[in-house]
């Protein structure tokens, strides 16, 4: 039996296991809306495939799972699947990820936000004040003194976390009531947040591919449309190659540059299995600048969804709109 597991809580998962906490569980009314993402998953399915949602998981790895043979997994998060496979080159990219898995340690370490932000990128294509604090006072030392957004705006993440959670946006150079005590939380929780300037977006982008035991083996597709609100939290998906490649111009390249760097960075860290990064444009004084890397997923990306989606149609073309 093979099984596709959409554990969308992965990131609570891996905080768990190597961050001081407490973690909460999620709530089940979040469980049951977020499992209803996961039909999209079934397009990476066969007929007699099953399928695990979050409620399924609620009470522990069910008995039907542990016998499974080949789990397809959102996020690498059980060890006792986690063993790397050599699929074949010849066989469809939406097969051979069934045989990719690694060490869900590795995983964890490679979804870390911390991990992002020691890659050696190209300068231009990063923002330079980005920063690791391990205390409120560290944060309160970045935001007095270091280069902010525009408007003095910074955001703060946490290593782990998904849709915009776990994370303090702010204006101005001090860290005061209400932000102050959620940041301390998070610290608490975290053990280490990740701080930097809040830049006012242009257009946001992913690139997505998969992981194999070589370079060679390594799949990487063409870049494609984010939908993000004002808050940078992902609406939606819009697979376009021309398009997307007319809208980012003359960023096309290093960015898919960045994509091929961060390919190598993680399969040398022991990586095998889906990723994506996410990017954006955005104005400053010189004009159109690309944060190449904004944020890295070593798992698998509703962008790679999509583009099963389009493929499976026969289309060039994929607009995909997760609700919950």
């Amino acid at each position: 039996m093979r099984a596709i597991v959409a554990n969308f809580d992965c990131e609570l998962v891996w905080a768990q296991a190597h961050s001081p906490g407490p973690h909460k569980t999620l709530p089940k009314v979040v469980r049951r809306a977020v499992s209803e993402l996961s039909q999209s998953l079934r397009v990476f399915a066969r007929e007699d495939d099953s399928l695990f949602t979050l409620c399924d998981l609620a009470e522990g790895i069910p008995p039907a799972l542990k016998n499974a043979g080949e789990v397809l997994l959102w996020g690498q998060t059980l060890q006792h699947h986690g063993k790397p496979s050599m699929p074949s080159q010849e066989a469809p990219w939406q097969e051979q990820l069934w045989l990719l898995g690694c060490d869900a340690d590795v995983a964890a370490a490679c979804n870390d936000r911390r991990f992002a932000a020691k890659l050696a990128l190209p300068p231009e294509l990063e923002l330079g004040s980005v920063r690791v604090v391990e205390s409120i006072e560290e944060l309160d030392a970045y935001v007095e003194r270091g280069e902010l957004g525009p408007d003095q705006s910074w955001v703060a993440k946490a290593p782990w976390s998904a849709s915009g959670r776990e994370r303090l946006t702010r204006r101005g150079r001090e860290v005061e009531g209400e932000q102050r005590t959620f940041a301390k939380k998070l610290l608490q929780r975290y053990g280490a947040l990740l701080v930097e300037p809040w830049m006012q977006r242009t257009g946001d982008f992913a690139v997505c591919g998969l992981i194999g035991e070589t370079a060679e083996s390594c799949t990487i597709f063409p870049a494609h449309q984010l939908h993000c609100d004002r808050g940078g939290v992902f609406r939606g998906i819009r697979i376009d190659d021309e398009q997307t490649q007319a809208m980012l111009g003359p960023h096309n390249a290093p960015l898919m540059q960045c994509a091929h760097l961060v390919a190598g960075a993680l399969r040398r860290r022991g990586y095998r299995g889906a990723f994506g990064i996410d990017s954006f444009l955005y104005q400053d004084s010189s004009g159109t600048r690309l944060r190449a890397v904004c944020e890295i997923n070593a798992r698998m990306t509703f962008g790679l969804v999509a583009r099963a989606i389009a493929s499976g149609a026969g289309e060039l073309t994929c607009d995909f709109a997760p609700s919950c």
